[in-house]
């Protein structure tokens, strides 16, 4: 007895199983393909992003330290300058401040002590033959076109004798036979002979502009 068997069905069916199978695989690769490339263009958009910020900041830092360093420059461009600026008016050759107030001095006005301060103030002891003269010079100070004021401190006197100013008598002279002197003579002698000095203590401030132009 013979069967007949129709194969026919069975194949077609298995082919559309592959057919199904091979579609399916197509598309899980091409979803992962798709999904892979959408990673990956996302990763590189960031890289690019991070490299632009990275070099804004770079050039923005370069930026703020050439402004900083030409800044600093300035600066102490400026320092320096104020700092000539203060020793100029700070440090003043007294020089001239000395021979202004020696020029108006008497013939026989002598200083003793001198000193300066950075604030234009002086402080001058000078030694007068008369009190006179003392005054005088006062008012010289006071009129003097350099000073803005003067003010007498102190005046004090100290005897000195007349052969100590002037000193003794030349030895290689002739000896002359003299009269014996009495004792009033010789009272009134050492009477003229002791004559007072007169010390005057000064405070002058000095005008600072008007000291350079005394240079």
């Amino acid at each position: 007895m013979l069967v007949d068997i129709n194969l026919l069905p069975r194949k077609e069916f298995e082919n559309r199983a592959r057919l199904l199978l091979l579609i399916i695989i197509i598309s899980v690769a091409l979803i992962g393909f798709l999904f892979i490339f959408i990673q990956y263009k996302k990763a590189t958009i960031l890289e690019e992003k991070l490299t632009n910020q990275i070099t804004t900041l770079q050039e923005t830092r370069a930026a703020e330290e050439q402004k900083y360093a030409s800044a600093e420059g300035s600066n102490n461009v400026i320092n320096l300058e104020k700092t000539v600026e203060w020793a100029e008016g700070y440090f003043i050759d007294t020089v001239p401040i000395l021979n202004h107030l020696t020029t108006l001095l008497p013939e026989r006005g002598f200083v003793q002590n001198f000193s300066y301060t950075e604030d234009g103030i002086v402080s001058l002891e000078v030694q007068f033959d008369t009190n006179t003269e003392n005054a005088h010079y006062l008012a010289l100070l006071t009129d003097s076109p350099f000073i803005k004021s003067a003010r007498l401190l102190t005046v004090s006197t100290t005897p000195i004798t007349a052969g100590t100013e002037e000193g003794v008598a030349d030895t290689n002279n002739d000896t002359k036979e003299t009269e014996a002197p009495t004792d009033n003579k010789i009272e009134s002698d050492l009477d003229d002979k002791v004559l007072p000095r007169y010390f005057a203590q000064y405070e002058i401030i000095f005008d600072k502009s008007a000291i350079k132009e005394m240079k």
